[in-house]
């Protein structure tokens, strides 16, 4: 199982206590999560919310400069080519980015709307509009001279079509992971800073932390 695979399969209890609480008394686990970043973040939530005792370990510190995640901004987009996978993931983050921004005191989910840009019909484009006509996503397949007229600040030269998804926008990276790790620690979870060493390192075969 992939970090990917278990975000997406833990994707509805996000910020929803009172839907977590039919599992609380069933699932008692005590399941480590390595890595505060993005990722590790959300997945010690949702464990969280679904009963579990959770303990969050980062060598670093939650949103440090190391990460992948970390930075004042990344970027939520839905266009993925021929991978619809990652499309239904990003819209089902939507009302999660929603929920937390809400709480924030800060925004952390910016709707500015994405623009991607190609030269040519290539098939990325075509398939990422497919995904998004079979999920539902509001798209927009603009001309060159649409996007000039939409946004006169970029240079069009040499490009053909773009694709406009406007419930998408920024996301404040380093916030929404310092918002995360602060709400999974208020709601009882564990989080330690230090680096997750496996026993026996000779060994090339992974059983424990």
């Amino acid at each position: 199982m992939t970090r990917r695979s278990l975000l997406a399969g833990a994707g509805g209890a996000a910020i929803s206590p009172a839907l977590a609480t039919t599992y609380r008394s069933k699932m008692k686990d005590h399941v480590a999560v390595v890595g505060a970043g993005v990722f590790g973040a959300w997945t010690a939530h949702h464990l969280q919310q679904m009963g579990h005792r959770v303990t969050l370990v980062d060598a670093w510190g939650p949103a440090h400069s190391r990460a992948s995640s970390g930075g004042e901004s990344r970027l939520t987009r839905a266009a993925y080519g021929k991978d619809a996978i990652y499309t239904r993931m990003a819209r089902d983050s939507l009302p999660q980015w929603k929920a937390l921004s809400a709480i924030s005191g800060l925004p952390i989910l910016v709707q500015c709307g994405i623009l991607f840009f190609f030269p040519t019909e290539e098939p990325y484009v075509k398939d990422s509009i497919a995904a998004h006509e079979s999920l539902g996503l509001p798209t927009a397949v603009l001309s060159q001279a649409q996007m000039a007229r939409r946004f006169p600040m970029i240079d069009f030269e040499g490009i053909k079509v773009g694709l406009h998804e406007p419930d998408f926008g920024a996301l404040m990276a380093r916030r929404a992971v310092l918002t995360l790790v602060d709400r999974f620690v208020r709601d009882g979870g564990t989080y330690i800073k230090g680096a997750a060493l496996a026993p026996g390192a000779t060994s090339a075969r992974l059983d424990e932390l």
